[in-house]
């Protein structure tokens, strides 16, 4: 449970961290990283499992390269955007110095300034508080869509990954094929998301996985290669785990971002801990559990439609900075007219 509480809250500040301490130009590429890293760690395990038999001394050698995150108490900065909301203005002068000498450029600060608007809000708007959370309608409808949407995507993946093993009469082959698709895929999120938005990928991507899914139960029995689709499927979900949680973080407010964030990952830990059971629901040779996956998919794609989109718009620093997106801009304008 320990372990379970630790990965869930470093992954979640981790992410929000690499994307607020890079430019937007770069926030494109936090995602491959990512995807890399995710990658290694998973190929390394399925090796792992070679070399060592006794169940301890795998666990160990698993988790002993977690090791070397001590470093990054000195290594990383802090986000420039939680100084500024937190008024730390030593912490971005240091910041500022730092990135001049890294980067051989002389920065203008007069570019940095923020707006007399933001400079005049009281230091109670600036300091939020998880409650917050509850008194915002239009926040508490992104985390729930959001929510769900987490919970799809990783219910998806830890899904084929379990089922991956039965892809090839060799297990390890079959675990090494779902997670070496995921690199292409990281590679491939690059290059799209320069050319279209977060939202927009995250939709084309679970809708895909979904359809992708429902072909192989509609053409079951036909000539077409089971284990392309699921891998085309994967491929898919990879590319929306590296646009979506990067929409997340761009739309939610730098007061609340960690808070908020944290609430869209409880869905997460359902979604993993429930996708080991999908097989008992394999009644029709496996075409049960890819209606189940497909289905989801499919609504939260539908879902996503209806989130804002975060490309070439600047991270929102308190909740009335944030994007409404197109559905509740729908009842905004409509709630205005009738009250003219």
């Amino acid at each position: 449970m320990i372990f379970f509480l630790i990965s869930q809250s470093y992954m979640t500040v981790g992410s929000i961290l690499s994307c607020e301490v890079v430019a937007g130009e770069f926030r494109d590429c936090t995602g491959v990283v990512y995807t890399v890293m995710w990658t290694i760690g998973y190929v390394y395990v399925g090796v792992l499992t070679l070399c060592i038999r006794k169940w301890r001394y795998l666990y160990l050698a698993a988790t002993l390269p977690g090791a070397i995150t001590l470093i990054y108490i000195w290594l990383l900065p802090e986000s420039p955007h939680w100084m500024a909301s937190h008024r730390d203005i030593k912490g971005l002068q240091k910041y500022v110095d730092t990135a001049t000498i890294f980067n051989s450029k002389q920065v203008n600060l007069n570019d940095c300034v923020v707006t007399e608007e933001v400079q005049k809000r009281p230091e109670w708007e600036i300091r939020r508080t998880v409650l917050d959370l509850f008194r915002w309608k239009r926040l508490l409808f992104m985390i729930s869509i959001n929510g769900f949407i987490v919970l799809v995507m990783n219910f998806y993946y830890f899904a084929l990954s379990f089922d991956s093993v039965y892809l090839s009469e060799d297990k390890l082959t079959g675990y090494l094929l779902m997670g070496l698709v995921e690199l292409p895929a990281g590679i491939i999120a690059v290059p799209v998301m320069h050319r279209f938005g977060r939202r927009s990928i995250s939709v084309v991507c679970l809708a895909t996985q979904g359809l992708i899914l429902l072909t192989a139960v509609v053409f079951d029995g036909m000539q077409i290669n089971h284990i392309d689709l699921i891998l085309i499927g994967k491929t898919m979900n990879s590319i929306a785990f590296v646009a979506h949680p990067l929409l997340v973080t761009e739309m939610i407010p730098t007061t609340l971002r960690t808070v908020a964030y944290s609430f869209v990952n409880i869905p997460e830990s359902i979604g993993i801990l429930t996708s080991p059971l999908l097989k008992y629901a394999d009644l029709e040779g496996g075409k049960i559990p890819c209606l189940i996956l497909g289905c989801l998919s499919l609504v939260a794609a539908l879902l996503a439609v209806v989130l804002p989109e975060t490309k070439g718009h600047p991270m929102p620093e308190d909740i009335e900075d944030m994007q409404l997106g197109p559905f509740l801009e729908f009842f905004k304008r409509r709630s205005q007219r009738n009250h003219t």
